[in-house]
């Protein structure tokens, strides 16, 4: 039996809640989106390079719910993390 080792929620890394509610999975908003969701990560680039190196040399999985797998946060949070 594969158990998930589930250490950590990176809370901070998460859209802001008014993006999230202002994005509600439109497609049409994924551009603009895209691009706030960045400079809010931007401004968490301490905390995610903190993160990142917490679990240095471990793999890292993403999980999250989402019915549009091509407009999700989780994109965008994945290739920030690999950019970093």
């Amino acid at each position: 039996e594969d158990v998930a080792n589930l250490d950590g929620w990176w809370k901070e890394l998460a859209p802001s809640h008014t993006l999230r509610k202002w994005f509600d999975h439109d497609p049409v908003k994924w551009e603009a989106f895209s691009a706030q969701y960045r400079d809010e990560l931007e401004d968490s680039k301490a905390i995610a390079k903190e993160y990142l190196d917490a679990i240095s040399g471990e793999d890292l999985v993403l999980l999250y719910g989402a019915k549009n797998k091509n407009h999700t946060h989780a994109l965008i949070l994945q290739t920030y993390l690999n950019g970093l």
